[in-house]
């Protein structure tokens, strides 16, 4: 859940009810929004990048967002004024898959995310991900729960970086 920085007051999803919240069209957190909060007045837009831009401009109350792409986003266009107000609950389990008919590949990849040690990990989370958007510093362990739905791609990334030294 990503905010204004002057919102005040909660804003969790439960709490949300009839405040107009932006999600991007087509993606599952929009499907899981209403499903599970049928009083959000839910306002799906073309893209992240949207969803960011009219919540900055008060088009929105709030956006549901992935953190990782909102962090990126959000210090890429310069947003200053957006926060992380509460985490939506819901999270994509993410993997890395091959085809069947690659078993070499899938040893390569399973080789490559067993040898990123945890300092690594903590230096792709730094990269990719701000945990200070806004000024609000998060609980570590909220922000483990978030960043673990964001942590597939930087693993993708860095998986794929030890697979190519390992040739």
């Amino acid at each position: 859940m990503i905010v204004r920085s002057d919102w005040r007051g909660d804003a969790s999803l439960a709490a949300l009810g009839g405040h107009r919240v932006a999600v991007t069209q087509g993606y599952a957190l929009e499907e899981y929004v209403r499903g599970r909060f049928p009083g959000v007045r839910l306002v799906p837009l073309a893209d992240d990048t949207t969803c960011l831009t009219a919540l900055s401009f008060g088009r929105v109350d709030a956006a549901v967002v992935n953190l990782a792409i909102a962090s990126y986003l959000i210090e890429r266009q310069g947003i200053t004024n957006l926060r992380v107000a509460e985490d939506s609950g819901r999270s994509n389990p993410l993997a890395i898959a091959t085809r069947n008919d690659q078993p070499i590949l899938r040893a390569i990849m399973a080789k490559g995310l067993a040898s990123v040690t945890p300092a690594e990990r903590d230096a792709i989370r730094a990269r990719w991900i701000r945990m200070d958007v806004g000024g609000v510093v998060v609980s570590q362990r909220r922000a483990l729960r978030w960043v673990a739905g964001g942590l597939g791609v930087p693993l993708c990334w860095a998986s794929s970086s030890s697979a190519g030294r390992a040739r």
